[in-house]
């Protein structure tokens, strides 16, 4: 028993020590202000902080566990950002022993005919860690732990894992389903959508596993399946509409119309393909990726995303009688992405509604900054670069035609494509000064190529001058 729990120990130990720097992290200007810093109802009072948690709608987002777990963090040690990150990191640690115990079973029913029996033999136990550990230690992981506001993330993880791990133990032996654990599993769901609504899914995903490696359709049949998941569904059914009204009260979504449905399928493939491509090689990554103005299936990065989904899946449904994990896997990441890819949740287009009204009011020049090349799918990765410049060039011209339509004629802007290793390279020195100036031009030294810069026609040569922050 205790040679068993050394791996578990290990792998929550290294997985902590892996994002120990982020216990010296602070808050963020990245929703951690509106959580907290600026949010009179949080850190008024624990009380209010309580009330806070759960009610509040903020974001679109109704997490009243997650909210209430912050409240804790206030009652114990105010808003000194160490005792969230503190948490966050203890979480994420949970999780990754959480996915080990996980794998252990589904690894052992894989190779058995859905039997569990097989989860402690050497190379089960092996398999499961190098899992955990890839997951635990993965530069995926560094935004959810290291922001405090992405705690929803981890504590949505953890309680979907415990769903998961307690209908494994209710279905095993004979395959017929305990009720105990089964009620287990879905009071976890239940905590799961009350600390984000990513765990909808998960009903589904559990049907998923039921084909393959439990291999429960077989021995029992859909009926029965079906019928033991009504309590899964019901729950699910009720977050979704508890989902659905937080959405429509608090969030900022792009409207089906104005997008269309093809388009935002689009969308979605492109984003699934590209979450892929980044777990495999995790490079350009940034808290927010920019959605171009413009979504189709002829533009060569979608494109190319869905053929590739496509191409992806053929091949795995070919090898189905050899390889069936590999299919069900693809499925069941598809699916539990669902919920964040089929809402396109206006980001970067939202930044440039603000931009044009602060910069209108004020009556300042506006000044915009492209970083659509950083951008694997769109920047120098595809090994073109007049292509990606080209295309930098066009994104850069939509952006400030988005722009013009919103200001008075006349009204001075430019927008301006710049690229880098980093979203702050080719904006800040190294001792966080910027180096754009106000018309939009680097220091040479800071990029191998000049900016490519769109001005308005409209634009003055005396304002020009004007010297302005970087928009």
């Amino acid at each position: 028993m205790r040679a068993r729990a050394l791996v578990p120990l290990g792998i929550a130990a290294l997985t902590f020590v892996c994002f120990l720097p982020a216990l010296s992290g602070t808050f963020l200007n990245w929703d951690d202000n509106l959580n907290f810093l600026e949010n009179p109802d949080f850190r008024g009072s624990v009380p209010g902080a309580i009330h806070w948690a759960l009610t509040s709608t903020l974001f679109g987002h109704y997490i009243p566990l997650t909210r209430l777990t912050w409240a804790l963090n206030l009652a114990t040690g105010g808003m000194n950002p160490w005792g969230y990150h503190l948490a966050n990191l203890l979480v994420h640690a949970a999780n990754a022993v959480m996915l080990y115990v996980v794998a252990r079973r589904l690894l052992a029913a894989s190779g058995a005919d859905g039997d569990q029996t097989g989860r402690r033999r050497p190379d089960m136990v092996a398999g499961a860690a190098v899992a955990a550990l890839v997951f635990g230690m993965h530069p995926l992981r560094v935004e959810p732990v290291s922001w405090i506001t992405g705690r929803a993330d981890l504590l949505c993880t953890l309680f979907s894992l415990l769903a998961t791990w307690a209908y494994l133990r209710s279905v095993e032996g004979d395959g017929s389903a305990r009720p105990g654990w089964l009620l287990a599993s879905t009071a976890a769901l239940a905590l799961a959508l009350l600390s984000k609504g990513g765990a909808l899914p998960l009903p589904v995903a559990l049907l998923l596993l039921d084909i393959y490696p439990l291999r429960r359709v077989r021995r029992l049949g859909w009926g029965r399946l079906l019928m033991e998941k009504i309590p899964f569904f019901v729950v699910a059914l009720a977050g979704a509409v508890v989902i659905l009204q937080a959405v429509r009260s608090g969030a900022v979504l792009t409207q089906m119309a104005s997008v269309g449905p093809v388009a935002r399928l689009t969308a979605a493939v492109y984003s699934f393909t590209l979450s892929l491509f980044r777990f495999v090689w995790p490079v350009s990554l940034s808290p927010l990726h920019e959605m171009p103005q413009r979504i189709s299936l002829t533009d060569g990065p979608f494109a190319l995303a869905v053929a590739a989904a496509v191409a992806i899946t053929i091949g795995l449904v070919a090898l189905w009688r050899r390889w069936p994990g590999g299919l069900i896997a693809w499925i069941f990441s598809a699916l539990m992405l669902v919920p964040t890819n089929l809402a396109l949740r206006q980001g970067a287009d939202l930044l440039l509604e603000k931009a044009v009204r602060f910069s209108k009011a004020a009556g300042t020049p506006l000044r915009l900054v492209s970083l659509v090349a950083l951008d694997a799918m769109f920047g120098s990765l595809r090994g073109d670069d007049d292509a990606v410049h080209e295309r930098a060039m066009t994104h850069a011209q939509q952006v400030l035609d988005a722009a013009k339509s919103s200001l008075p004629e006349g009204f001075p802007v430019t927008a301006t494509a710049v690229e880098g290793s980093t979203v702050e390279e080719p904006v800040f020195d190294e001792n966080g000064n910027p180096v754009i100036s106000h018309d939009g031009q680097p220091p040479p030294q800071k990029l191998p190529r000049p900016p490519m810069e769109v001005k308005s026609p409209m634009l003055q040569p005396e304002q020009e001058g004007e010297p302005q922050p970087p928009g």
